[in-house]
């Protein structure tokens, strides 16, 4: 998928599972990648994100505070909450 932000095309990458340990590789992975932009969506279960402290000042930290990554506390077992 693509977001037209008036500038220029990003493309969206939803991470399931988003905390755990591949995951936070990968949703790291998408937002040091400059070509082409990703806006990441992190879904996982727990209802609140808690960054370790060089998550907080590091891109993680950075892209959540922008509106870059976004956190989805959802189940991806719910059909309701994965159509919303």
């Amino acid at each position: 998928m693509a977001v037209d932000d008036g500038s220029e095309m990003r493309r969206v990458c939803v991470v399931t599972g988003g905390r755990g340990f591949v995951a936070r590789h990968v949703v790291s992975m998408l937002l040091k990648q400059q070509t082409p932009e990703w806006v990441v969506r992190i879904a996982d279960l727990r209802p609140t994100i808690v960054l370790e402290p060089d998550e907080e000042s590091g891109v993680l930290g950075d892209a959540l505070r922008s509106g870059r990554a976004l956190y989805l506390p959802i189940d991806i077992l719910d059909r309701a909450q994965v159509v919303r």
